[in-house]
């Protein structure tokens, strides 16, 4: 615990340092005030005086230069000090009013895929969409990534879409083994990345219920995640199909 005879020294060299400062600037702005008002009145003087032989200047005159620069460098020490206090409190104000927010990176990587939906007879009921991807958050807030949305060209489709969590995936003629709980990016189908942080490569997995067409074996689009405040992502994808 600080004691008083500390605190009352602390005071004491703050005060000291703070009253040096404020008589060094009043004594350079009364300075510089000063030796502007001798030098016009010296000018004055000199022309008056060529015109004027008898004229002299009153002893009095100097004085009330030097309390004229006295008060002109009190008033330009003010305004001078108001002038950096207006500034720092705009610099505050900004600084309070720059509001936190993401910043979202969406990458999707190699070994992302597509297979289309069979059932056991291997009638087709749909596509899987498989990606390895990650997300990394440069901004100042935590995000939550809440929806997702699909722009595929092959297939038409444009929607909203939910993560999808199978272990397996039927295709016409083989399964794909695909469920690995700590390798999903959107477990509870939510992305929560930290501010500063890399969340991935995981997978991000979705189910639609449009089919390619036969001769399609490469799906071509746009992946789009947006989060709890609005700020949104986006990656453009080529995903070959699942052998």
């Amino acid at each position: 615990m600080t004691s008083p005879l500390k605190s009352l020294s602390s005071m004491q060299r703050a005060w000291t340092t703070d009253a040096a400062g404020f008589l060094g600037a009043l004594l350079r702005h009364w300075a510089s005030k000063t030796l502007l008002l001798l030098g016009l009145g010296s000018t004055f003087a000199t022309y008056i005086g060529s015109y004027f032989p008898s004229f002299a200047v009153p002893r009095w005159v100097p004085v009330v230069f030097f309390a004229a620069g006295l008060l002109l460098g009190v008033f330009d020490l003010y305004r001078t000090q108001q002038a950096e206090a207006n500034q720092l409190r705009e610099q505050l104000t900004a600084i309070q009013k720059a509001e936190k927010k993401a910043a979202l990176v969406l990458r999707i990587y190699e070994h992302s895929a597509f297979m289309r939906h069979a059932t056991p007879d291997r009638k087709i009921t749909g596509t899987y969409l498989h990606f390895r991807a990650s997300v990394e958050n440069k901004g100042t807030r935590p995000s939550v990534i809440h929806v997702y949305e699909l722009r595929i060209h092959e297939t038409g489709t444009n929607t909203k879409v939910t993560p999808a969590h199978p272990t397996m995936v039927q295709g016409p003629i083989t399964q794909w083994a695909v469920g690995m709980l700590n390798d999903d990016l959107a477990a509870d189908n939510y992305i929560r990345v930290p501010p500063g942080h890399l969340e991935g490569p995981k997978q991000l997995r979705f189910s639609i219920a449009e089919i390619p067409p036969p001769d399609c074996y490469v799906l071509h689009g746009t992946l789009t995640l947006i989060d709890t405040n609005g700020e949104t992502t986006r990656a453009d994808f080529e995903l070959p199909e699942h052998p």
